[in-house]
């Protein structure tokens, strides 16, 4: 309490000066002076007082000062001081105060205003002072206070012009008011902050805590506790609930109760009859020593049913407090919307829904609601989560209104016309979604961990949507979800697996596979243009591809496309021969019938090879051709080896690519290499084997299935047609692989004269011969073989340029070097015998001098061998850096023989990839574990043959017939080119065809006779010895007829003038002869039938009655005169 002025001014800084209106300084003052002696209430009252006499003032304030010569700021330097933060103008002159004393006699009457200044300034100033000061100011109190106030607060001030009032400025003064007014408000506050813990809804007491370690207790405090719904008995002064700071049972008495949101009843034990009621805020005050029984309920409908519930509930919509309310709320320009026909679920029975222009206006709604008891009804709960988030995050103020009359509950929602997603007045596409989401997800009772996770996103993931809805992110987060945002016209959404093949009913009745439809049609449907709706795609999506989906499985067209592309990439990365090959890619020519050697493809008519598929494939369906292309459904595009069949597939493929990303539309490509994929024993799955080697799960082949339609580049059919026929069950190809079962086109290519006639219509044209195209492959012309040479040149000069190396040829140089060889004419008309000639063209002229025949073998030699010396300095170059040091020669040894067991390995097992061990089943066993159900039977038996196979591999040695060639710290492999995962071949299959020819002629030639005199030995001692042997060789293996690469290399070694070579024609007819005695060597017999044949050698008048060459090819032989009789 402030008893006197010199309090008041001690309060104030000293190093301040100020002048009030003294009429305002003493009527502050006087005020003051009571509220000390207040109640709280009272005290609060008396600020009201203060705040009404300050606006009274500005009444009375009209005059304003002119003559400023001074200005000050009043600041108050601690807690203890009164804050009145204003510019205060001080006049240097003496101005006569205003006052209605100054004609008041000089007589006793002074008596009356001695007392007061008594009071006021008494112990400060002498009373004789202060008489005289009143005289002076002819009995002007509010003069002598100036003085006095002036005095005390600057000694140097002697005097104040009575006028000085006067000169206040009106607008200051109205400042310095409301700024008192403010700092009152500010006073206010922080008092009703001193109370620890927080109230919320139902039972909240309010008592001391007894802990003097505790600071509420220490700084006595009262604290609150919540006890939420439900009853309670307790003596006022002797309880033991937890203080909510120091968490010990230490608030040990209660003086206040306060009940929110609850219908309740209170009880003292003093009063037998309980006091109820279900106002949102109710508090009691707790007497010392009584006993209370409180009870507190949430707010629920009295209704019987739900049908009862509605009635009333409609009734009471239309009641006369309702509409009296509605009108009031209306009055203020602020929309009330009354659902047309009360929904049929309880938590929308009964509501009003308050549409605001701003938050100004939501609060005013908010204030008329909170005085509903004047339109006879009961605020019951009031939840505000318009600055709070609610637990979905809508943004709103909640008011529950209870109509006596009806006894029924009416709910006002009130939010801003920016958050409503109600139709008809909001500003939100698809305004429907999330409270659609919110009925899938709010009453699901998950089974099992899974559809936990999928219930707890699914309610993070309707928060995040009403975050943009409800602006709880601003703008800028808003934006920055959005640059995430691509149409699902774009992108093309993939159904979920989980629903395929799934009825209706089936859906229905599982709350996780409606939420997955729901998200699914949602995303199908929605296509928003505006900021927020983009936001709210964007987030949805997520949830469906991270939730729904699964992060292992592409969730739309886009996501499987761009699996598919980094595929590709990594593709080209792991094998860079195909990125240089693409580089040097010249177009190739095709006709619809073979070519001969003896047609002059310069002057045939032959077409585009690439433009004819592309008018295949439908991409230019103005022309004819193309519309009868538009029936058919497969090509089959034949070549010979080396001719660019893979090529070509890949460069179709960058094309049909580059064509996607210019209309979306187009169908998808995708590369199949069958050696690479085919499995004998799941001929069915090839394309999801080929699928899954690019990282596509299984589950969403289906989604897939129905979305996307594709361009299947099948490369390489004759390298798995040995095991492909002999499966005897289906024999049309695409009827085989299942390729029906797709919207896709398919090309096909083989390699010429692998299958007969017979082989290619029942396997690759099938019964209905409209479905298919077929292609010839083209040698290239002149042309095309020197756009050939200036390209590689080119890359050549530019390699070069990159190592340092200068020594380059020009284009001019590799043609005038080719002219020296006319026998290299017709080879380097296919690609890749060009690009092997041109690679080693330097090293031929070294060793075969101008004119020379050089035949396609030694091409291959020397190729191999340059392709040898470059892995062997490599190694040796890393050894180096390891401080390791070989022998080069050593090394190229190791390689050689490595590639000579693996070549022919790899043509005895039929396999053109070599995988390294523990890989090679690993696939297949994934396969088989996820085949569908319909195949359950089938795969079980397939499950038994893999078995019975696997076994029959151990026992034989078979499986593990790679694992020699891949030792854990072996570089040989890296004579390879990688083509996958742990997967391996050769640069070209004519290089494997190569080796293994090599190594087939190297067991024949390499062998010698035991007897150690060997130039004495006559013929059949060395015949009796070799047929021993002959048994042993691997020609004897394997019977060659599909390996016309193989055969044509060895064929080509009978006339080879290296003396290495010389006995190996001799040795191949005493395999012949041997078979007439020996019936297991059949295989070598009729091999090496076949081999001199192939070599035109002439075998006239030969003895061969009862040999044995089972399968040898004699077309066109010369044969004349030869007996083969009993063979």
């Amino acid at each position: 309490m402030i008893k006197d002025l010199s309090q008041m001014m001690q309060i104030l800084d000293p190093g301040i000066v100020v002048f009030m209106n003294i009429a305002m300084i003493v009527d502050i003052f006087v005020t003051f002076s009571k509220v000390g002696l207040c109640t709280k209430n009272q005290e609060n009252h008396q600020k009201k007082t203060i705040s009404v006499k300050l606006r009274k003032q500005r009444i009375r304030n009209k005059k304003s000062c002119t003559d400023n010569t001074m200005i000050e700021r009043v600041f108050v330097s601690n807690a203890n001081r009164i804050e009145i933060n204003d510019w205060l103008y001080v006049d240097n002159k003496c101005i006569k105060c205003l006052g209605g004393m100054q004609n008041r006699p000089k007589s006793t009457k002074y008596e009356l205003e001695m007392k007061a200044l008594r009071r006021l300034c008494g112990n400060v100033i002498e009373e004789d002072e202060l008489r005289k000061q009143l005289e002076e100011s002819n009995g002007n109190v509010s003069v002598v206070i100036g003085r006095v106030v002036a005095k005390l607060m600057n000694p140097q001030i002697e005097s104040c012009d009575p006028d000085f009032v006067n000169k206040v400025n009106q607008s200051e003064n109205e400042h310095i008011i409301e700024l008192v007014e403010q700092k009152l408000d500010k006073l206010k506050k922080e008092e009703e902050k001193i109370e620890i813990g927080e109230t919320k809804p139902g039972i909240n007491l309010q008592g001391h805590c007894r802990n003097m370690d505790c600071l509420a207790a220490k700084a006595k405090l009262p604290v609150w506790i919540n006890l939420e719904f439900g009853s309670v008995t307790f003596v006022s002064d002797n309880t033991a609930y937890n203080c909510p700071d120091c968490k010990q049972s230490t608030v040990t008495s209660i003086i206040k109760v306060m009940i929110f949101n609850s219908e309740h009843s209170i009880c003292a034990s003093d009063d037998t009859i309980p006091v109820k009621d279900n106002h949102y805020q109710c508090t009691y005050p707790i007497k010392s020593g009584l006993s209370y029984d409180l009870k507190a309920n949430k707010i629920r409908q009295h209704a019987t049913s739900l049908e009862d519930l509605i009635t009333r509930s409609e009734i009471a919509m239309t009641s006369v407090e309702i509409v009296n309310l509605v009108a009031e709320l209306q009055n203020y320009l602020i929309t009330v919307v009354k659902p047309s026909k009360v929904k049929d679920k309880a938590f929308d029975v009964g509501r009003f829904t308050i549409l605001c222009d701003n938050a100004t206006k939501l609060q005013t709604a908010v204030a008329v609601m909170k005085k509903a008891e004047k339109f006879n009804l009961i605020v019951s709960e009031d939840k505000d989560f318009f600055e709070r988030q609610s637990k979905t995050h809508h943004r709103f103020h909640n008011i529950k209104l209870y109509v006596p009359k009806h006894d029924v509950y009416v709910e006002m929602q009130a939010t801003l016309k920016n958050f409503t997603t109600l139709e008809g007045y909001t500003v939100i596409e698809n305004p429907k979604l999330s409270h659609l989401f919110y009925e899938h997800i709010r009453a699901w009772k998950p089974n099992g961990p899974e559809e936990e996770e999928l219930k707890q996103e699914g309610d993070k993931t309707l928060a995040r949507i009403n975050d943009v809805i409800c602006e709880w992110i601003d703008d800028k987060g808003i934006q920055k979800i959005t640059y995430h945002y691509k149409s699902h016209l774009d992108i093309g959404i993939l159904k979920p697996p989980q629903l395929c093949k799934k009825s209706e009913s089936e859906i229905n009745a599982n709350t996780s596979l409606r939420i997955a439809q729901f998200v699914y049609e949602q995303l199908c449907k929605f296509t928003p243009t505006k900021l927020k709706g983009k936001a709210i795609y964007v987030i949805l999506y997520e949830y469906y591809k991270k939730y729904i989906i699964g992060n292992k499985s592409p969730a739309s067209c886009a996501d499987f496309l761009s699996l598919l592309q980094e595929a590709r990439k990594l593709e080209m990365e792991e094998d860079p021969a195909i990125s240089q090959a693409l580089e040097m890619y010249i177009p190739l020519q095709a006709n619809s019938y073979p070519h001969m050697d003896s047609d002059d493809n310069q002057n045939n008519q032959t077409y585009d090879c690439h433009q004819n598929v592309l008018e295949f494939l439908g991409a230019e369906e103005k022309e004819e051709k193309s519309e009868q292309h538009q029936k058919r459904k497969v090509m089959i595009i034949q070549g010979k080896s080396g001719s660019g069949k893979s090529i070509f597939c890949r460069h179709l493929e960058e094309t049909l690519w580059d064509n996607y990303k210019l209309n979306s539309k187009s169908p998808i490509p995708v590369y199949i290499s069958f050696p690479k994929v085919y499995n004998k024993h799941h001929e069915k799955d090839i394309i999801l084997q080929a699928l899954q080697g690019k990282n596509i799960n299984k589950e969403i082949m289906d989604a897939i299935r129905e979305k996307i339609s594709f361009v299947f580049i099948m490369d390489g059919f004759d390298e798995i047609f040995d095991f492909y026929r002999k499966n005897e069950n289906e024999q049309y190809f695409c009827d085989r692989f299942n390729l029906h079962e797709w919207n896709a086109k398919i090309i096909v290519t083989c390699r010429s004269s692998v299958l007969h006639d017979d082989d290619i219509k029942s396997t690759l044209i099938g019964a209905n011969q409209n479905d298919t195209t077929m292609m010839y492959l083209w040698p290239f012309t002149k042309q095309q073989m020197h756009n050939y040479i200036e390209k590689f040149a080119n890359m050549k000069f530019k390699n070069n340029n990159n190592v340092g190396n200068t020594n380059d040829w020009t284009t001019q140089q590799y043609e005038e070097t080719l002219n020296n060889y006319p026998n290299l004419h017709k080879m380097i008309e296919e690609p890749f015998l060009l690009q092997l000639i041109l690679n080693v063209l330097p090293s031929l002229i070294q060793q075969y001098g101008a004119g020379s025949n050089i035949s396609k073998v030694q091409i291959y030699e020397v190729f191999n061998d340059q392709w040898i010396d470059i892995h062997s300095q490599n190694v040796i170059s890393n050894l180096s850096e390891l401080r390791i040091q070989m022998n080069i020669n050593k090394i190229k040894a190791a390689l050689k023989q490595y590639c000579l067991d693996l070549g022919f390995d790899m043509f005895h097992q039929g396999d053109q990839v070599t995988i390294e061990p523990g890989f090679r089943y690993q696939n297949d066993d994934t396969i088989l574990s996820k085949l569908d159900p319909k195949m359950e039977n089938e795969s079980k038996g397939i499950v038994d043959e893999v078995t019975k196979v696997k076994t029959m591999d151990e026992n034989s040695g078979v499986k593990n017939i790679w694992e020699k060639y891949f030792h854990g710290d072996s570089i040989a492999k890296y004579v390879l080119r990688r083509v996958g995962e742990n997967k391996y071949q050769f640069l070209h299959k004519s290089c494997q065809e190569y080796y293994a020819a090599q190594k087939i002629i190297f067991d024949i030639i390499s062998w010698k006779p035991s007897i150690v005199d060997v130039d004495n030995i006559n013929n059949q001692q060395f015949q009796q010895q070799f047929e021993i042997h002959i048994q042993k060789l691997s020609i004897n293996y394997k019977i060659l007829n599909e390996e016309l690469g193989i055969i044509q290399f060895i064929a080509e070694r009978v006339h080879e003038s290296n003396p290495i070579y010389v006995n190996l024609k001799s040795r191949l007819f005493r395999i012949i002869e041997s078979s007439k005695n020996n019936a297991n060597v059949s295989i070598a017999a009729a091999n090496a039938a076949t081999i001199l044949n192939s070599a035109n050698v002439n075998m006239h008048y030969r003895d061969w009655s009862s040999i044995k060459i089972p399968n040898a090819i004699l077309d066109h032989s010369f044969l004349e005169g030869t007996d083969f009789s009993n063979c």
